[in-house]
């Protein structure tokens, strides 16, 4: 179905012929409601007088009735800060300690490099309460 499309592709498209296509697909699917939405929308579009001047509304109003995706900008989606990637390290290092301690455990013999890993649990975990606290101050102020 045309639901997959993007904003470009519509860009580069007369909307009317869009949601005619729009319109086809759903009757030969069977999705008699969805070309009765579509017909509707095309019935809107078409009294706009100036609606090739308006595609930002135009585009809203496919969105709206799900025939087409927003573009997602980079700013939509939040990236992790830098105390959330040093949680996420330091939950590694944990784990790599707790899979080095049933190695040790089971008779295997580790390295210095790694005994001095294990030694460190106890500093990686209060870095991991600090980290944690830190960021829910941050959200609680937000």
């Amino acid at each position: 179905m045309a639901s997959n499309n993007s904003l470009r592709d519509i860009g580069q498209l007369d909307p009317l012929v869009f949601l005619k296509e729009c319109k086809e697909t759903a009757i030969q699917n069977g999705e008699s409601k969805k070309a009765q939405q579509i017909r509707t929308l095309i019935w809107k579009i078409q009294d706009m007088s100036d609606y090739q001047n308006r595609k930002d509304q135009v585009q809203e109003m496919l969105i709206e009735a799900g025939l087409i995706k927003p573009k997602v900008t980079k700013s939509d989606v939040s990236e992790p800060s830098i105390a959330e990637k040093s949680i996420k390290n330091i939950e590694r290092k944990l784990k790599d300690i707790n899979k080095l301690k049933a190695r040790q455990k089971s008779g295997v013999k580790l390295e210095g490099t790694q005994i001095e890993k294990i030694s460190r649990e106890k500093e990686f975990l209060k870095e991991l309460e600090s980290l944690k606290d830190l960021v829910a101050s941050v959200d609680n102020a937000v």
